[in-house]
C-alpha cells in the first residue's frame, strides 16, 4: 500500500498542479459582481449597449464547450462551405509534405 502512494506521487503532483492552474483561470476570468453591474443612470442612457462585460479570456468551462462543439464536427459539418476540421488539418499537412520534399 505504501509502494503503490509512493509510486503515484509525481500523479499527484500533476493533478493537483493542473487543478491549481484551472482554478487561478477560473479565478482570472471570472469578475466581480459589482464590477459587471452598469451604473442605472448611464445604463438608461446608454440601453442595451451599457450590460454587463465579460472577460476578453474565455473561462475554462467556455473551451470545453468549444472543444466539444468542435469535436463534434471534426470530420463533417452542417456547413456546405466547411468540410470538417479534420480535412482542414489534412490539408495542411498536406502543404507542409510539399514544402519538405521541394526544399
Amino acid at each position: 500500500m505504501v509502494r503503490s502512494f509512493i509510486a503515484a506521487r509525481p500523479w499527484i503532483a500533476t493533478i493537483a498542479i493542473f487543478c491549481l492552474f484551472i482554478g487561478l483561470w477560473q479565478v482570472a476570468t471570472t469578475q466581480s459582481q459589482s464590477a459587471n453591474t452598469p451604473d442605472s443612470e448611464y445604463a438608461r442612457l446608454m440601453g442595451a449597449s451599457a450590460g454587463p462585460k465579460k472577460s476578453p479570456l474565455p473561462t475554462p468551462y467556455d473551451v470545453v464547450e468549444r472543444s466539444v462543439e468542435l469535436g463534434r464536427t471534426f470530420f463533417d459539418s452542417s456547413n456546405p462551405n466547411n468540410l470538417g476540421l479534420a480535412w482542414h488539418i489534412l490539408y495542411s499537412m498536406g502543404r507542409v509534405a510539399v514544402g519538405f520534399f521541394l526544399h
